[in-house]
Order: C-alpha cells, then structure tokens, then sequence
C-alpha cells in the first residue's frame, strides 16, 4: 500500500504556493506531484474445463482485491487455450464478463513497470503443456514481479504442473524486484542459466 509521487497527475502545493505570493509576489500556483499507490495489478485468470469448480473463489478474490485499495489500479484478464490450441488473452469487465478483443500478453507490462501480475491456475491444464505459457511468464517476470497463484492445496502442487519444477526459497534485496532479481540460495547457483524460470507460488490461505 506504499504510496509515491504520480509522473502524470499534479496537485496544487498550497504551503508552497502560500510561501511564494508572501516572499516573491508571484500569485500562481504552485503544483507537486500527486500520491499514488505505488503497484498496480494485473490479475489474470485462467479459464478451463475445471474453472467451474473455482467461479465462485476467484470471484470473492476478485471483488477483494478490487475493494482493498491496495493499488493504483486493478485490471482483470481472462486466460484461456483456442481451438486451434494457442494462447488467448482477453480483458475481464464486471463481475465474469469477458471481452473478446484479443490483447498481447506484452499490454500487463507498463512503461514505468510498477505493477504486479497475479496468475491464478490450478495449473493442470491443457495451457501448461505449451511452451508459449512459459514463454509469456518467462518475459513477465523479466520486467515485473509475476506470481502464480496456486488454487490447489500445497500438497496437491505435484499433481499439477508445478510437479515438475523445483521448489526452493527465494529472496530479494528490495521490494517489488522483477523474478529475475531474486537471488537463489547459493547451493544452486551452479545451476543457474538464463533460462531459469523463478517463479513465486502462493496460495489462497496467503490471503
């Protein structure tokens, strides 16, 4: 919930502006640059043959994190896997109401990258089985924090497709670090290459 100065929207200065009509005689205002919340969020929901099972949660998680305030903004993607078995990436607009203008993956990524993507799967479908969906976390997470969001229970995770990968602990030496900039623990840094997809796990009990 940290706030810090907007590029974009200015508020006026009062103090500032009281000081400079007594000392220069200047009567025009003087502006700063408003606060803001410091991330915004980029929740993107995967759709499968299994969401039905999950409508209701990720609806309650939606209208949450919507409500909080704990960022500057909140904007809702479906995620789901085409006939033709590729990627397709829509906005979400009230409630479950999706969008069918197809969007690039590269639109959660802002210029200033201050947001955070929230990937929420059970990771066990048919969409993690492409190299594409690696591909997209992959440059994600190059650029800005990514998390999946695991709807399955941490001892259900080697059911999934997480199974596959290795489970360590990260850390950072500063808040809101792309998945790049983590540091692993030194007793795998032998194994590191730049293929190397970190990746944090949450789940719903994280809320």
């Amino acid at each position: 919930m940290r706030k810090v100065p907007s590029t974009i929207r200015k508020i006026v200065d009062a103090e500032a502006t009281v000081t400079r009509i007594a000392e220069q005689n200047i009567w025009l205002p003087v502006t700063k640059p408003e606060l803001e919340r410091w991330l915004q969020l980029e929740l993107v929901v995967e759709e499968s043959r299994s969401s039905f099972i999950w409508i209701e949660t990720i609806a309650e998680l939606q209208k949450l994190l919507q409500n909080h305030g704990a960022f500057r903004t909140v904007r809702v993607w479906s995620l789901s896997n085409t006939s033709n078995n590729s990627l397709e990436l829509t906005r979400r607009r009230k409630g479950s109401q999706k969008s069918y203008c197809h969007h690039s993956h590269r639109e959660l990524i802002p210029s200033d990258r201050r947001a955070l993507i929230l990937l929420i799967s059970d990771c066990v479908s048919g969409i993690w089985h492409q190299e594409k969906i690696y591909q997209w976390l992959q440059e994600w997470s190059n650029k800005v924090p990514t998390v999946i969001m695991q709807l399955f229970p941490e001892r259900l995770w080697q059911s999934s497709e997480l199974g596959l990968g290795d489970k360590l602990s990260f850390s950072a030496f500063e808040s809101g670090v792309s998945n790049s900039k983590l540091v692993m623990p030194s007793v795998w840094q032998k194994f590191l290459t730049k293929q190397i997809l970190k990746l944090p796990v949450i789940t719903l009990e994280d809320f």
